[in-house]
């Protein structure tokens, strides 16, 4: 009697740290892929711009851009937007430029433009998603004549981590079930 009554003591006490450590694990290893799911994109998108703009460096100021714009973009899962130096959206993958707003002000548009690399996050007016914008300067002779810029979508990005955390739960409620069995 007295043994059955210590276990029952003890069992719930072992139940909820057991559940604790789960949830633990959960938190951090949902936060880490996210992390490195996101820092993963970023690069993807990177070297997707910086690929775009060797294709385009010598054409970047021609009418052929648009067209090539779509082109580029259809071969890939990002969106590819072509910026000139003022602003002024000279290409774009997934929508007509005319009916585009001045990207100037953009951050990371901004970044490209003073000749460095430049990362959002930020909703899109455009598409009315939340999207990773990487863009990346084009130079010719020294100065920046433009910039490529390459997007996706968050919810790809959220749709992948849900998976992994689905993964996680599954397995942490079969470690609780294994736990509260011994």
């Amino acid at each position: 009697m007295k043994v059955r009554r210590i276990f029952w003591q003890i069992y719930p006490g072992y139940l909820i740290v057991t559940l604790l450590s789960l949830a633990a694990i959960f938190f951090l290893s949902s936060a880490s892929v996210s992390r490195s799911y996101r820092k993963q994109t970023a690069q993807n998108l990177n070297a997707q711009a910086l690929f775009a703009e060797g294709q385009l460096r010598d054409q970047f100021d021609s009418s052929r851009v648009a067209e090539l714009s779509e082109q580029l973009g259809g071969k890939t899962a990002a969106r590819i937007t072509f910026i000139l130096s003022d602003g002024t959206v000279a290409g774009d993958s997934d929508k007509a430029p005319a009916e585009m707003d001045n990207h100037l002000n953009r951050p990371e548009v901004q970044d490209a433009l003073a000749g460095q690399s430049g990362q959002s996050v930020r909703y899109s007016d455009t598409l009315g998603t939340s999207m990773m914008y990487v863009a990346v300067p084009v130079s010719r002779d020294g100065k920046v004549i433009g910039v490529v810029r390459t997007s996706m979508p968050l919810a790809a990005m959220e749709e992948g981590l849900e998976a992994v955390q689905h993964r996680i739960i599954f397995g942490g409620l079969i470690i609780l079930l294994l736990a509260a069995g011994f």
